[in-house]
C-alpha cells in the first residue's frame, strides 16, 4: 500500500499541502489556435463570366447615363450662373468651354460603353458556336460509339460462324478419311 500514489488532485509525499476546504487544481494550457481551413476558390464558367460581364456593361451604361445627367446639371447650373452675372464675353467662352469638355467625357463615356456592349455580344456569338461546336461532336461521338458497338457484335457473330465453319470443315474431312480407308 506504500506504493500507492495519492489520489489525483491532492500533493504527493514532499509536496507544500494546500490550505483546508481549496481544492488543487493542475495550471490551465492555454488553447492552440486552430488555423482555419484553405478552400480553393471555384473556377468561373463561362456563364458566370458572361454575367460577370453584363454587370459591367449595365454599371457603364448607368454610369454614362449619370455622366449625362450631371453634364446637365452643369450646364444648367452655368447658364444661370450665367444670366446672374451677365458680365462679359470671357465667362461665356470659359462656361462653353467647360459644357464643350463634359459633352467629351460624355462622348467617351458612351463609346467605351458601345465597345463594351459589342464585345459582350461577341463574346455571347462565341459561346453559342462553341455550344453549337459541341453539340456537333457530342453526337457524332455517340455515333462512333454506336458503330464501335455494332461493329464488335459483326465481329463476334462472324467469329462464331467460323468456328462452325471449321468444325463442318473437320467433320467432313474425318467423313472423308473415313471413306477413303474403307471404313464402315
Amino acid at each position: 500500500m506504500a506504493d500507492q500514489q495519492p489520489p489525483q488532485g491532492t500533493p504527493g509525499p514532499g509536496q507544500p499541502q494546500p490550505p483546508a476546504g481549496r481544492p488543487v487544481t493542475p495550471p490551465a494550457q492555454p488553447a492552440q489556435p486552430v488555423p482555419p481551413p484553405v478552400v480553393p476558390e471555384p473556377e468561373m464558367t463561362v456563364e458566370e463570366r458572361l454575367d460577370r460581364m453584363r454587370f459591367w456593361v449595365r454599371f457603364a451604361a448607368a454610369a454614362a447615363v449619370l455622366a449625362a445627367i450631371l453634364g446637365g446639371v452643369a450646364l444648367v447650373a452655368a447658364i444661370q450662373a450665367n444670366d446672374k452675372d451677365k458680365t462679359d464675353a470671357s465667362d461665356v467662352t470659359a462656361l462653353s468651354d467647360k459644357v464643350n469638355a463634359l459633352q467629351s467625357q460624355v462622348d467617351t463615356i458612351k463609346k467605351t460603353t458601345s465597345t463594351t456592349a459589342s464585345t459582350t455580344a461577341e463574346t455571347n456569338d462565341q459561346v453559342k458556336t462553341l455550344k453549337t461546336r459541341l453539340d456537333k461532336l457530342d453526337s457524332k461521338v455517340s455515333k462512333l460509339s454506336g458503330d464501335v458497338s455494332q461493329n464488335s457484335d459483326d465481329i463476334s457473330s462472324m467469329q462464331t460462324d467460323l468456328q462452325d465453319l471449321t468444325d463442318r470443315v473437320d467433320q467432313i474431312e474425318k467423313a472423308q478419311e473415313k471413306n477413303s480407308s474403307g471404313g464402315t
